[in-house]
């Protein structure tokens, strides 16, 4: 079998049930003006492989989404970026309050601690509802629709920064082109401390999908 994957020149010969069977039999095989017809196989009743094949993923409008720490990939629902404690180890968390670890034990406030659905130490559901402060002030933005797919080509993603809140430092966002990829969409946001901070507000995403035509709009918090 011819498993190259790419769509190769014929063999320059009738394929088909109309070529005689003793014809087809023969061994070998002519091209062209090099044929001789008494002894060459100018015809064939092989059978051809013709073919051709397109993915289409089908997409819901719904939109979905997680917030993730940049540097450790765990999902938090808020982020604070006061600059950190000096003693946070990198990939750990400092507990604004006191949290309940999966032993049971209590992670007093200010004691370090990893978090999220990947990690063992503070259970789902517990640590990620935590107001969280780290040296990080980076954080991934997954979008995907109901079934952790990718939305249409033409849904737009777009984040916007609150007054005195939190200050986007990059240009994230995105509009969404022709694809098959699995999977949803990841956006990277880096966030900066506002300069004349005056209250904790939120950062906003806004996806728009081809069927809704008005956003959708998803927010975390964002404190210092």
């Amino acid at each position: 079998k011819d498993l190259d994957g790419l769509f190769n020149a014929g063999n320059g010969i009738y394929n088909g049930t109309l070529c005689p069977d003793a014809i087809s039999q023969r061994t070998s095989t002519c091209f062209g003006a090099t044929c001789v017809e008494a002894t060459d196989r100018y015809c064939t009743r092989d059978l051809v492989n013709i073919r051709r094949d397109i993915v289409i993923l089908l997409s819901g409008s719904d939109v979905f989404a997680g917030l993730r720490d940049a540097a450790t990939g765990e999902y938090i629902s808020s982020v604070n970026i006061a600059g950190g404690a000096s003693d946070v180890d990198p990939g750990l968390f400092d507990a604004g309050v006191s949290v309940l670890s999966n032993d049971g034990l209590t992670i007093t406030a200010g004691t370090d601690f990893a978090i999220g659905y990947a990690d063992s130490q503070v259970a789902p559901g517990i640590g990620e509802t935590v107001s969280l402060r780290s040296g990080s002030g980076s954080v991934l933005l997954d979008i995907a629709d109901q079934f952790s797919g990718r939305h249409s080509t033409g849904t737009t993603i777009s984040v916007a920064q609150g007054t005195g809140g939190c200050e986007i430092q990059n240009s994230p966002g995105t509009s969404l082109n022709d694809s098959n990829a699995v999977g949803g969409v990841t956006i990277g946001v880096t966030l900066g401390a506002p300069t004349s901070p005056s209250s904790s507000a939120p950062i906003t995403t806004t996806v728009t999908t081809n069927k809704t035509g008005v956003g959708v709009k998803l927010a975390f918090t964002c404190t210092f």
